[in-house]
C-alpha cells in the first residue's frame, strides 16, 4: 500500500509530503485546485511519460518519490526478475531534469519506463475519470472475468507466442523457399559454370607465370646454353681452370701452410660450379618452345578472367567460395520441403496444445458468468438502477492470444430493453456505477495493495452516493482505497481526510494538500453541501453524515 508521496516543482506543487494510512482515504478539493496534478504526479513515478512542461522551476529538476509498503502482497519474484533488491519498503522515484531528461529508481536501482509500468500494474490500480470508456473495451472486460475467476493465462501465452513465431517462421520459410525455388535454374547455370572451370586456389599465378616462360623460351635457353658453356666447354672452361687452380694449391702444400685451407675452398667451388652446370644443362633441356601448351594457357587463363570480370571478383578463392555458397542455396532449396513440413507439424502440435488449454480457460471463465451477472444486478440496483440487467455474453472464435473466448458485457436499465453493449445503452453516471461495481466485484480477487478512484461517482448523488461510498469503505477491508471525489456524502465516509487547495501568492500561485483534522473536516464537508456562505444546517447535515 501507499504509505507516502513526495512531489517537489511539478506543475502548481512546490513540494508536497503526503503520508497514506491503510483503509478508506478521501480526496476533496474545489475545481482546479490541484487534484488532478497529484494525480498526474502519482502516474508520472508509475510510468507515464515525462514531459519538460510540467516543470514548476525550470531551472530545477522536478521529483516525485512513492513509497510503498508490500511485504504481504505477493510481487518478490518481480524484483527477482528484474534483477532488484527487495526490501519490505518499496521506494519508487522519477525525476525529470530541465533538459527533459527522464530517470527512475527503485529502491536506489536505476530501471527503464518499462519496469516500472510494471512494477506499477503490481501495486496500484488508478482508475480515473477516462477509464471508464476502456469498460467498454473487450479485453478490459475479459480482464474483469479472469480477475474474479482466478484465471492465470501467462503459461497459455507463452506458448501462444511460440505458436505464433512458429507461424512466422513458417511464412518466413515458405517466401524463402519460393523466392530461392524461381532462383534454382539461375544458381545451378552459376554453380556449373564454375564447377565445370575445375577452379584450384593459386592456379592463375602458377599459369601467368609458365605463360611468361613459353612466350620467352628461345631467349631463356639460349641464356642457358651459353652460360653452361662459359662453365664447362672444350675449349675455355671455367670449371676445368678452378680445378687447376686446386692441383696447383696442392703441390705447395708441403712448404705453405695455408694451401691445404684454399686448396680446400677452391674444391667447393669446383664441386658447386659443377653442380651449377649440370642443372642449367638440364633446364635448358627442359625449356622448350611450345605453341600447344601456351594456346591452352591462354584459354585457361581467359576462363578465369571471365570468371572474375563476371562476378566482379579479384581472386580464384572468391569464385570458389561463391561455388560453395551455391551448393549450399542449391541443398537448401532440395531441402526446403523437409523445413517445411517439420514447421507444419510442430505448428500443429502447438495448436492442439493450445486449444485444450484454451477450453479448460474457457470453461473456467464460463463458470463464473451466472456469479458474477447476480452480483453485478444486486449491486446495480442499490446503486439506484432498479430495472438493472447485466449479462455476459460469449462467443467461441478462433485461438487467440486470450484463448477462444469473446466476451461482451451487455446491459439494459430499462425493463423489457433488449440487452446491448455498455456503450450504447449506458449514460455517464450509469457507467461509473458499472464501473465500482466491477471494481467491487474483483478487489478481493486480486491480491492489489492500493486502488486509487478518481471522481467515480460522476452523474450521481444523494442516497446512491452514499452507497458507493459504503462499497468503497467495505473494499478498503482488503485493500488501501483512495477516492478524489466532490461529493460530501462520499467524503465524509473516508477513515482519513485530505484537502488540496491553492495558495495565492505575490508572485505564483501554487497547490498544497493536508490531511484534515476532524474540526476541519467538518468545515470541509459543510462547504462542500453549501457552498462558500456555511450555514448551520449545513453544519448539522455535516456532523450527520460524519456520524453515519
Amino acid at each position: 500500500m501507499i504509505s507516502n508521496l513526495l512531489i517537489e516543482n511539478y506543475a502548481l506543487i512546490n513540494k508536497a509530503n503526503i503520508d497514506f494510512n491503510t483503509g478508506f482515504s478521501v480526496i476533496t478539493g474545489e475545481t482546479g485546485a490541484g487534484k488532478s496534478i497529484m494525480l498526474g504526479a502519482l502516474g508520472l513515478v508509475l510510468g507515464a511519460r515525462a514531459d519538460v512542461a510540467v516543470l514548476r522551476d525550470k531551472s530545477r529538476k522536478c521529483i516525485v518519490e512513492l513509497t510503498c509498503q508490500i511485504e504481504q502482497y505477493n510481487i518478490k519474484d518481480f524484483f527477482t526478475d528484474n534483477d532488484l533488491d527487495y526490501d519490505a519498503i518499496c521506494i519508487i522515484r522519477r525525476e525529470i531534469a530541465a533538459s527533459g531528461k527522464s530517470r527512475a529508481f527503485v529502491n536506489d536501482s536505476p530501471v527503464n519506463l518499462k519496469t516500472l509500468r510494471e512494477l506499477g500494474k503490481n501495486l496500484i490500480d488508478i482508475h480515473s475519470q477516462n477509464q471508464t470508456q476502456t469498460l467498454m473495451d473487450r479485453d478490459y472486460q475479459l480482464g474483469v472475468v479472469d480477475g474474479y475467476a482466478s484465471v492465470f493465462i501467462d503459461e497459455y501465452s507463452r506458448d501462444y507466442k511460440a505458436y505464433m513465431k512458429t507461424q512466422a517462421d513458417l511464412v518466413s520459410l515458405k517466401e524463402k523457399a519460393q523466392k530461392e525455388s524461381a532462383d534454382a535454374d539461375y544458381f545451378q547455370f552459376q554453380f556449373n559454370q564454375i564447377d565445370e572451370a575445375e577452379l584450384i586456389d593459386g592456379e592463375l599465378e602458377e599459369l601467368e607465370q609458365e605463360l611468361e616462360i613459353l612466350s620467352h623460351a628461345e631467349e631463356i635457353k639460349m641464356g642457358l646454353v651459353s652460360s653452361q658453356q662459359l662453365l664447362d666447354n672444350e675449349e675455355s672452361s671455367i670449371l676445368a681452370s678452378v680445378k687447376q687452380a686446386e692441383l696447383n694449391i696442392q703441390k705447395i702444400a708441403t712448404y705453405f701452410p695455408d694451401a691445404q685451407m684454399l686448396s680446400e675452398r677452391l674444391n667447393s667451388v669446383h664441386i658447386e660450379l659443377q653442380d651449377i652446370s649440370s642443372e642449367i644443362e638440364q633446364k635448358g633441356n627442359e625449356v622448350e618452345y611450345d605453341p600447344a601448351r601456351i594456346e591452352w594457357i591462354n584459354n585457361r587463363i581467359s576462363i578465369i578472367f571471365t570468371l572474375l570480370q563476371k562476378h566482379q571478383f579479384e581472386k580464384v578463392s572468391q569464385l570458389i567460395e561463391l561455388k560453395n555458397d551455391l551448393d549450399n542455396k542449391l541443398q537448401n532449396i532440395s531441402s526446403y520441403d523437409e523445413q517445411i513440413e517439420s514447421l507444419e507439424q510442430c505448428g500443429k502440435a502447438q495448436k492442439e496444445d493450445l486449444f485444450v488449454m484454451a477450453e479448460e480457460i474457457s470453461k473456467q471463465r464460463k463458470a463464473v458468468f451466472s456469479d458474477i451477472e447476480n452480483s453485478m444486478d444486486k449491486m446495480l440496483v442499490e446503486l439506484g438502477i432498479t430495472n438493472a440487467t447485466f449479462r455476459i455474453e460469449n462467443k467461441i472464435v478462433e485461438l487467440s492470444s486470450t484463448g477462444i473466448d469473446d466476451i461482451r458485457f451487455m446491459f439494459s436499465a430499462n425493463k423489457n430493453s433488449d440487452l446491448q453493449e455498455l456503450g450504447k445503452v449506458a449514460s455517464g453516471g450509469e457507467m461509473s456505477r458499472l464501473m465500482l461495481s466491477l471494481k467491487y466485484l474483483i478487489c478481493a480477487s486480486r491480491q492489489l495493495p492500493s486502488i486509487i478512484f478518481d471522481e467515480i461517482d460522476t452523474g450521481v448523488s444523494g442516497s446512491i452516493a452514499e452507497r458507493m461510498a459504503f462499497m468503497m469503505k467495505d473494499m478498503s477491508k482488503s485493500m488501501q482505497v483512495i477516492s478524489i471525489t466532490h461529493l460530501p456524502q462520499i467524503a465524509a465516509k473516508g477513515n482519513w481526510h485530505y484537502k488540496v487547495f491553492k495558495i495565492d501568492e505575490e508572485e505564483s500561485t501554487h497547490s498544497k494538500i493536508e490531511m484534515l483534522t476532524q474540526d476541519a473536516r467538518l468545515e470541509e464537508l459543510a462547504q462542500m453541501l453549501s457552498g462558500t456562505n456555511v450555514t448551520d444546517a449545513a453544519y448539522h447535515n455535516a456532523k450527520v453524515l460524519l456520524q453515519d
